[in-house]
């Protein structure tokens, strides 16, 4: 019973919404349950599903806070999508993946900030995005309209025997982040994003900051990810968001020649390990 059998499992794992389908389909899920502004369910839900559709394929649908790159490895296009997109940004880090193939074709899984809005048809051809309010994932113990068993690949290569945890998925890097979503519009000023309160402190040290680095003319690098590491505090606190401190820090990196001098790569990269380290620390000082 493959629905029955595996809902439970991937529970305890931290995936939050299990949708049954109907057995070796992989359309129509649960009306309702899916899309930007579906609740997800509970366990009783989960427990009634188990109960109406034992037999059914499993599809997850994603939490908020994780994206799946689709590749179609099997068409032309999408593999040069994915040669394009991995010159461009950088090698991903190894994941999981759900699939039905062996031909390098799947859903790639990977931790995002939760907030970001994703740009649809950006990957290229062959690739598409899948996330909390687009499309689900297929995976394990399914059954393909074409007879195949859907299989967990983990991050050594090797199918998986077990299914993966959310925590357990590794962060996609900010040149990937910053390639596949729609940058938004930065809140007014002195207006903490979300909740239309103003506090004028975090937009100071933003300023504050960002232009001393941008008029910084040696020891950049040390430099940056030092600013990411305060700003990741008052990231970490609420108080100033993921999206708004990168591309400040991007602009700062480019008016003093870090972009230019060890590429976007890096200057995002760089970024990355302050924001990171920002959310590892127990002292969260910059939000004072």
């Amino acid at each position: 019973m493959p629905y029955a059998d595996a809902a439970p499992l991937y529970w305890r794992a931290g995936w939050p919404s299990i949708l049954p389908l109907p057995p070796g389909q992989k359309w129509p899920p649960p009306s309702g349950w899916t899309g930007k502004d579906a609740p997800d369910p509970d366990v009783a839900q989960h427990r009634e599903w188990c109960g109406q559709r034992p037999h059914g394929n499993v599809a997850l649908r994603l939490p908020a806070h994780v994206v799946g790159i689709d590749v179609d490895a099997y068409k032309v296009e999408g593999r040069e999508s994915w040669q394009r997109l991995t010159a461009e940004c950088g090698p991903l880090p190894d994941t999981w993946t759900s699939t039905s193939r062996v031909d390098g074709s799947g859903i790639r899984m990977y931790r995002v900030p939760i907030g970001v809005q994703w740009a649809e048809r950006q990957a290229g051809p062959g690739i598409e995005l899948v996330h909390h309010g687009h499309r689900y994932a297929v995976v394990w113990p399914s059954i393909h309209p074409e007879g195949s068993r859907y299989r967990w690949i983990a991050p050594d290569g090797h199918t998986a025997e077990r299914v993966p945890t959310v925590a357990e998925l590794p962060a996609l890097p900010a040149t990937w982040g910053r390639r596949l979503t729609v940058r938004p519009a930065p809140p007014p000023t002195g207006i903490v994003a979300g909740t239309g309160r103003s506090d004028g402190y975090p937009s100071a040290v933003l300023a504050g900051v960002c232009g001393d680095l941008a008029t910084l003319g040696c020891g950049r690098n040390n430099a940056l990810y030092m600013a990411a590491l305060r700003l990741g505090r008052l990231v970490a606190d609420g108080r100033l968001t993921e999206v708004e401190v990168t591309d400040a820090l991007v602009a700062a990196s480019d008016a003093n020649g870090h972009s230019a001098k060890h590429g976007e790569r890096r200057t995002l990269r760089t970024i990355e390990s302050g924001l990171t380290a920002a959310r590892t620390s127990p002292g969260r000082t910059g939000a004072r």
